[in-house]
């Protein structure tokens, strides 16, 4: 039998789910549902969240490299849009070519 200490609501589809808990930023779980992103902190409580204008299809968090209080996420949407936020603010974002499935991470040296 599973057991758990807490649920939430959501409301809506999760598309895709992802942990941030580099130091300094306090743990959190960011779920990206159909039209909204949520911030959990690890006991259930909601830190921020996002209303999108559009069916978002998939998540990334990333760090930064540098002593921040602030999660960074980018979001894939189906109007072949990737928004990139620091914590719940639109820092910047871009239309891509074709409807975006999948986001990772990578450099190039």
């Amino acid at each position: 039998m599973l057991l758990f200490d807490w649920t939430f609501h959501l409301g809506d589809t999760c598309v895709d789910m992802a942990m941030e808990d580099t130091p300094p930023i306090p743990p959190s779980i960011i779920c990206l549902c159909r039209y909204t992103v949520y911030c959990l902190t690890t006991g259930g409580t909601v830190r921020w969240q996002i209303r999108l204008e559009q069916v978002g299809t998939a998540l990334m968090v990333y760090n930064v490299g540098k002593e921040t209080l602030s999660v960074r996420l980018c979001v894939a949407t189906n109007s072949n849009t990737l928004l990139v936020f620091m914590d719940n603010k639109l820092m910047w974002n871009s239309q891509t070519e074709d409807v975006v499935v999948s986001l990772k991470l990578s450099s190039f040296k």
